[in-house]
């Protein structure tokens, strides 16, 4: 397997998953700065032109979240078998994606990237992401994971975004100890731990 992925949250939930499962991979950083990411190479093996993606027997898979569910179906690990369970892990692992993860980009894009005189624009995704975390917390008063009594890709795909990303949030987790227990206990996992150093 061979994993194309930047320093990002994005690219430390692929990771992560990855670690976590055990699965022999590699890596390859791309320079988005430099446009690495859409050279005709690139786009011949991920048409989409975003990172991160896994190749794995000659085929692309686009996305953290794409990339942490097929390599958990692959590994048969990391999903609830119950289909409440697995109601529950497809709710949060949305909202990871097209929530959370949306507003943290948007708060870097317009304070960090491209920086706009008008402060409304970083106070949006900045209240938008902060509005998902506190979801987050109140659902993690009396829980030790995110779904159910185990590990699942759920908890691996919102940790590189609390441990990372939220530190560009103005109080970074502190508004959250729910969050800030969850986050210090995944993170210790061995394999977690390599996934975000990884890049």
């Amino acid at each position: 397997m061979l994993l194309y992925t930047v320093p990002t949250a994005n690219g430390q939930k692929a990771q992560v998953v990855l670690e976590e499962l055990g699965f022999d991979y590699e890596t390859r950083s791309v320079d988005l700065v430099a446009g690495e990411h859409r050279t005709p190479e690139m786009l011949k093996l991920n048409p989409f032109g975003k990172l991160p993606f896994l190749l794995d027997e000659g085929d692309a898979v686009y996305g953290s979240m794409a990339i942490a569910f097929y390599l958990c179906e692959k590994a048969g690990k990391l999903i609830p078998e119950s289909l409440a369970q697995r109601r529950e892990m497809y709710q949060w692992a949305g909202m990871l994606a097209s929530d959370l993860s949306p507003a943290l980009a948007g708060q870097f894009m317009f304070s960090e990237i491209f920086p706009l005189d008008d402060p409304r624009a970083v106070d949006y995704f900045v209240e938008s992401a902060c509005r998902m975390f506190e979801v987050l917390d109140s659902h993690l008063a009396e829980r030790e994971y995110m779904v159910g009594n185990e590990l699942t890709v759920t908890d691996l795909l919102a940790y590189p975004s609390a441990a990372t990303s939220a530190a560009r949030l103005p109080e970074s987790l502190k508004p959250w100890p729910n969050i800030q227990r969850w986050a210090a206990h995944i993170g210790s996992r061995p394999g977690v731990t390599r996934g975000m150093a990884r890049t």
